[in-house]
């Protein structure tokens, strides 16, 4: 496969689906706490915690924040949720009004809205009965993440000297079609593994805490040359385990079932957290480890102690199935490490380098031109060269429809008659 840029764009799909705080009122709800172990995979840049205490030890927390944000970014891809409008504000034009959420209400949000909550700009609503009282442009979230903290024992990492990453744009994805239109692309997407010569951008420059099997070659080169602008990070190598938790409230099975399937991706794909993503970096691993539900029952024994089921987690997998699949299987085609380690690249004025979805496109099209034009016959291409004039000129001279053989008697009598 030819380079790739490190990241592509999936498509919004309409219509999107639309939730009310109404919905499914006799439905049964359940309210209580996941307990999720989360490994590291390929390095994590340590994310900076605001709390004082904890910013003492390098690497042994993870805001519950930056989980909750990598989470929400891919349940807006996986649900086909509505995105944030982007700056400035003239590009917004191209992204559809039903995809904003700049035009939620709690009555009509989205599935990613509905259980992450959203905040939406303020504006006129009707004055009847079903708002009075209420905000209609903001509803609080019925998942909250805890800090991760490591699990002892596990923690590898490192101070590293690296290459300055550069914050995302924050205008809409554009692109130009032939007749000079513009057109949404979609959701960005971080394709996996690493960046082509990724080791010569970042190096460890202290001591490694505890010894790893990481083969640290594959991210980091002693001699990488490094550019002027470049930053001081820590980095959490691959190995490295923490335990956060998740306190859902009035849930259903089916949106416990969507968490669940959210956090679990499929063997060999994996979320991606904090700094430099493009680089292969900060992938890492979900896994539900125990279910605790806060029902009626929770709350009147006396004696209640925490305990995590993990079988209810298979229980609710089995019992629902995955409104989702499609945008899955999506997903998982740009998350492929195998498939794109070590063929991302920026590219160069010298070399340009297109997107994975742009080269799939190109391939599909060569691929039905070749269909539509069936390659000829063997013996007609033999019937075409027995057909065309044997032309060879020497001297002025033009030999049309001979043979070798009278070709080179009739150089034999120019070159005698020369002699005489």
């Amino acid at each position: 496969m030819d380079k790739v840029q490190p990241y592509d764009f999936i498509p919004i799909s309409s219509p999107i689906e639309k939730k009310s705080i109404e919905s499914n009122q006799n439905e049964k709800r359940w309210s209580g706490s996941m307990k999720v172990k989360m490994t590291v995979i390929t390095p994590l840049i340590e994310v900076k915690e605001t709390d004082r205490l904890a910013q003492g030890k390098r690497g042994q927390t993870i805001p519950g924040s930056s989980i909750r944000g990598a989470l929400r970014s891919a349940a807006e891809i996986l649900w086909n949720g509505t995105i944030a409008v982007f700056k400035p504000e003239s590009d917004s034009c191209f992204v559809k009004e039903e995809w904003k959420i700049s035009n939620s209400t709690i009555f009509s949000h989205c599935p990613v809205s509905h259980l992450f909550g959203f905040a939406a700009a303020e504006k006129d609503v009707p004055k009847t009965e079903e708002f009075e009282g209420r905000i209609p442009w903001a509803l609080g979230s019925k998942l909250k993440f805890s800090k991760a903290t490591v699990v002892e024992g596990t923690f590898y990492g490192a101070p590293i000297l690296m290459d300055q990453l550069y914050s995302p744009k924050k205008n809409p994805p554009l692109q130009m079609e032939k007749n000079g239109q513009k057109y949404f692309l979609g959701r960005k997407v971080y394709l996996a593994g690493r960046l082509q010569h990724v080791s010569n951008k970042m190096k460890i420059v202290g001591s490694i805490k505890r010894v790893s099997s990481f083969n640290v070659g594959e991210f980091f080169h002693p001699n990488a040359r490094l550019s002027r602008n470049n930053s001081t990070e820590y980095a959490i190598f691959p190995g490295t385990q923490y335990t956060f938790f998740i306190e859902f409230s009035k849930l259903t099975k089916e949106e416990l079932a969507d968490v669940i399937r959210l956090l679990e991706l499929k063997e060999g794909y994996y979320h991606a957290i904090g700094k430099g993503k493009p680089l292969g970096l900060g992938r890492v691993r979900f896994e539900v480890e125990g279910i605790l539900r806060k029902d009626k029952s929770y709350y009147l024994q006396l004696d209640a102690t925490n305990a995590y089921d993990a079988t209810w987690k298979e229980e609710l997998l089995r019992e629902t199935t995955n409104r989702y699949e499609e945008n899955f299987q999506k997903y998982y085609e740009l998350i492929d490490i195998k498939k794109f380690d070590g063929k991302k690249s920026y590219g160069s004025q010298r070399e340009k380098v297109y997107r994975y979805s742009e080269l799939k496109n190109r391939a599909k099209e060569s691929e039905s031109k070749a269909q539509a034009q069936p390659i000829k016959r063997s013996t007609d291409n033999v019937r075409k060269t027995q057909e065309k004039p044997n032309r060879k000129s020497y001297t002025g001279e033009t030999f049309r429809n001979t043979s070798l053989h009278e070709q080179l008697l009739k150089l034999q009598e120019h070159f005698k008659g020369k002699k005489k």
